[in-house]
């Protein structure tokens, strides 16, 4: 694509289930956190995305869950 702004979403921008595996993975490896891959479609607007990302890197430096977790998110050190 010529252009990719923020409020673009990523499924209409051509992404999917593969895709946003892969961004998993390379977010997992070049960020060192975990995320599942259900946060993609819950949050497929690219702005919205990176704002989920950055919440879990500040948590990961803060070594503390983040405040919107659940339980069993908080016990598996995802969100």
């Amino acid at each position: 694509l010529a252009k990719v702004g923020r409020h673009d979403h990523f499924f209409n921008l051509g992404g999917h289930s593969l895709s946003a595996t892969r961004l998993i993975v390379k977010l997992k490896r070049q960020l060192e956190i975990s995320l599942p891959i259900r946060v993609v479609f819950e949050h497929p607007v690219l702005y919205d995305l990176a704002s989920r990302v950055d919440l879990v890197v500040w948590s990961a430096k803060q070594k503390e869950p983040a405040a919107d977790l659940d339980e069993e998110d908080a016990e598996e050190g995802e969100i």
